[in-house]
């Protein structure tokens, strides 16, 4: 009993800690507050867990998750009374049938990681904790050894993984009957409304937010602006999204041969990623009038879509209310930056010359980037760092500049979305991660439309060039605000190596598993039975479910013979110790007694023995670790009784 406690405690508590991001820091601390309180209850006081403990424990973690996770975030909610409630009945469970339902009911608990996570790793350690579910299933119900069990259940789960291959192949692909509502808030990621001075915050993270694969034949050189939202309403503080995002329009694609392939991962977010406006052929993605791709629902898993380059047929006019809703300023806040921006102004012709000057001021002063900002609480905060803090992020700069621009009339918004990516050359594609994050602008002229500026390349030119940890200066900066992660201690030759070796089975595993979609699978099926595809691919599939049965059925019989119980292989050692061979039509008690008539000196010994050996068999205790030394002891006797 004390074996299946500690073992699913603790697998309660590794679920629970890599789905802490998800479900709360307080209750999973609660959960493993829990766990270390009974632990030591048992160990220090040797005492069993009260009823009344555990319902106060149930009642005290309720209180905690409608305070702290809520009853309207429901998937974290009841995936979190679901864990709380399997730890408090391996506790409470008294009887085999008790424990009996906790191992069931952890086929159930253990996968609910994959509505949080449905990556290579995240599916190899469900596999793996399946796996150890049923082999102490196997220890608890028939007293198999550790060993015995841990090779029948994975045995079993490793015929699993043919038939899967086959049906995710061959079993046409049908929508969802239902869905689990998705998370009420986004992932860590950009905000719809983004306060460019917070914007660094992302840099604390190194959760992937996308992949970018190209063909092979195109030579693509960066630097990569994936844009993914546009912001034209700023209150002082926070740029607002704006309220043509959601409005679509109709592209036209260059020609019929896509650009590259993009592989969001889940944001729970409609926004996606594009390096330029772009459409796209799938019915599940729109395009917005900035030419910007948005899915008419969240994403809620990884999805895969190809991005077409469009013929661009931009209309360099905007009429008064795009003007006016891109020049508009809060009252009564900036005022040092906003008289600075009216000097620039009267010095400079055109728009052109009105940037330079913004520049060189950036760069006579001596402004720094940094990925740790120095904390403004003022409410004048561009002035703050336009005249004094001078160092900041992509978002200081980005927002300073659009606002310095309105401020003398010249239309400006913010874009938000990433810069650069890692480069994987081997399967040619790039990996975006949230600290990839990046702010720039867009302003309008006259007969030319609306342009695109990042001031942050004023002050870093290398920022430009792949993924901000490939940055020279600011590599050290990354790593300690992400902490002790792979990539943060990528400087270890063998650490990185096996960082990008993990991130190239995950790679291969969101495209071919988790995106094998009916296009996808017409597409395999084409290749190998032609256009005759749908009905060949139908016999093929019971074909091949009739002959991997026959395996299965095959395996079963010939492993039917169940491995012989421990207390059994202890009794019949002494059997071959007394006899020199074991007898197998006697039951226990005739052996025992056939060796008292042997050895008459160690009858207590037998008979100590033999009553362990009926609880253990016949009764509800698993009480090994007794029967185990009273075995020690006869076998001590039979040595001292050979030597008499």
């Amino acid at each position: 009993m004390k074996l299946n406690q500690i073992a699913c405690s603790l697998i309660y508590l590794l679920l629970a800690w890599i789905m802490a991001s998800d479900l709360g820091f307080v209750i999973v601390s609660f959960i493993t507050g829990l766990f270390i309180a009974y632990e030591l209850n048992r160990v220090i006081y040797k005492k069993t867990i009260t009823g009344g403990i555990i319902n106060g424990s149930a009642l005290a973690g309720i209180a905690l998750l409608m305070g702290f996770v809520g009853i309207k975030n429901s998937v974290a909610f009841f995936v979190s009374m679901m864990l709380l409630a399997s730890l408090l009945k391996i506790y409470q469970a008294q009887s085999e049938r008790q424990t009996m339902q906790v191992f069931v009911l952890n086929f159930f608990t253990i996968p609910c990681l994959f509505i949080f996570s449905q990556n290579f790793f995240s599916a190899l350690l469900v596999f793996i904790l399946i796996g150890v579910n049923l082999a102490l299933m196997l220890i608890h119900q028939y007293e198999f050894s550790a060993k015995e069990a841990a090779k029948n259940a994975f045995g079993k789960l490793a015929l699993t993984i043919p038939i899967s291959v086959l049906l995710v192949l061959f079993i046409p692909k049908l929508p969802a009957f239902w869905q689990l509502p998705g998370p009420n808030s986004a992932k860590t990621g950009l905000s719809e409304n983004v306060d460019p001075f917070e914007i660094s915050k992302l840099s604390e993270s190194n959760e992937l937010v996308f992949r970018a694969i190209f063909p092979k034949e195109q030579n693509i050189e960066g630097p990569f602006y994936w844009r993914a939202l546009v912001h034209d309403e700023f209150d002082g503080t926070r740029w607002n999204m704006s309220s043509l995002q959601s409005v679509s329009a109709n592209y036209q694609a260059n020609d019929n041969t896509y650009s590259y392939t993009i592989i969001a991962e889940p944001s729970h977010l409609k926004w996606l990623y594009a390096l330029d406006k772009m459409t796209t052929q799938q019915d599940l993605v729109a395009t917005n009038v900035f030419g910007l791709p948005y899915r008419k629902r969240p994403v809620s898993s990884a999805f895969e879509y190809n991005v077409f380059d469009v013929v661009d047929t931009q209309d360099t006019s905007i009429n008064r209310w795009q003007y006016e809703q891109n020049i508009q300023l809060p009252s009564g806040l900036n005022p040092q930056a906003k008289a600075l921006a009216e000097k620039f102004d009267k010095k400079s012709n055109n728009t052109a010359e009105f940037i330079g000057l913004l520049r060189n001021y950036i760069l006579e002063q001596g402004f720094t980037y940094t990925l740790n900002p120095p904390i403004s609480q003022s409410k004048n905060k561009i002035d703050e760092f336009l005249f004094n803090n001078k160092a900041g992020f992509c978002g200081h700069y980005a927002s300073t500049i659009a606002m310095m621009m309105r401020s003398v009339g010249i239309p400006a918004r913010l874009v938000s979305g990433y810069l650069g990516g890692e480069f994987n050359a081997k399967n040619n594609y790039y990996s975006i991660y949230q600290y990839d994050a990046h702010a720039w602008l867009e302003y309008y002229v006259p007969n030319q439309g609306w342009l695109e500026l990042d001031p942050t390349a004023w002050v870093s030119p290398e920022r430009l060039n792949g993924s901000l940890s490939q940055h020279s200066q600011l590599s050290e900066e990354l790593k300690s605000n992400i902490g002790m992660t792979l990539m943060g201690l990528s400087d270890v030759a063998l650490v990185n190596w096996l960082r990008l070796q993990l991130e190239s089975f995950d790679y291969q595993w969101t495209r071919w598993v988790l995106n094998f979609d009916d296009q996808k699978q017409s597409s395999f099926l084409k290749n190998i039975f032609g256009e005759r595809a749908k009905i060949l691919s139908g016999i093929a599939v019971i074909i091949g479910l009739c002959l991997l049965f026959a395996l299965v059925y095959w395996v079963l019989q010939r492993n039917s013979n169940q491995p012989t119980p421990l207390p059994v292989k202890l009794l019949r050692k002494l059997q071959l110790r007394a006899f020199g061979e074991f007898d197998n039509t006697k039951t226990p008690g005739q052996i025992i007694s056939a060796i008292h008539d042997k050895y008459p000196k160690i009858e207590t010994e037998l008979n100590s023995f033999l009553h362990e050996f009926e609880k253990v068999r016949y009764g509800n205790k698993s009480e090994l670790a007794e029967l185990k030394k009273h075995y020690l002891v006869l076998t001590k006797r039979f040595k001292n009784n050979k030597r008499d």
